[in-house]
This record gives C-alpha cells, sequence and structure tokens, in this order.
C-alpha cells in the first residue's frame, strides 16, 4: 500500500491527464508531454520508462502487452512498442 501512495504522490506532483492500469503496470499521460510506465509488481516507486515525443498534453493510453498507443491535444497519435512494456509471464 505504501508504494501505491508514493506512486500517487508522483503523479499529482507532475500533473497527470490520464492514467492506463493492468495487473503489473501502471501508465501516466501528463502535461508536461511525457508518458511514465511503473513497474507496480517491483513496489519500485521510480518510473520504469518515460517516453517524450508529443508537443502537447497526453490526453489518452491504450497499454496492451508491449504496446503503448497515446493520444495528443498535439492531434498525433503515437505507437511505442517496447519489450519493457512486455507484460512478464
Amino acid at each position: 500500500f505504501l508504494m501505491i501512495t508514493e506512486l500517487y504522490d508522483e503523479l499529482l506532483s507532475s500533473g497527470i491527464s490520464c492514467v492506463q492500469f493492468d495487473d503489473t503496470r501502471i501508465a501516466s499521460g501528463s502535461y508536461d508531454k511525457t508518458i511514465r510506465v511503473w513497474d507496480i509488481k517491483s513496489g519500485d516507486c521510480d518510473s520504469v520508462l518515460t517516453l517524450a515525443g508529443h508537443s502537447g498534453t497526453v490526453r489518452c493510453l491504450n497499454l496492451n502487452g508491449n504496446r503503448l498507443v497515446s493520444g495528443s491535444v498535439d492531434r498525433s497519435i503515437k505507437v511505442c512498442v517496447a519489450r519493457i512494456l512486455h507484460e512478464p509471464t
């Protein structure tokens, strides 16, 4: 529970605009134009991955396996496919 509280504080400090999660990860889109992904099973509150590339606020996310799709107010959709996004088996 402590890890989730610390993660929540981190999410609030960066101006979160959207969140997507599954059993192992939380992904957040932010007003600072970044996406952060956390491994919630590790218990570590540091983000595992920070993605940049949008020129506006990230407004929506879809996390599915090793693929993360994001939409932004900059009128773009980006697809990230990364090994680190893969759900553990």
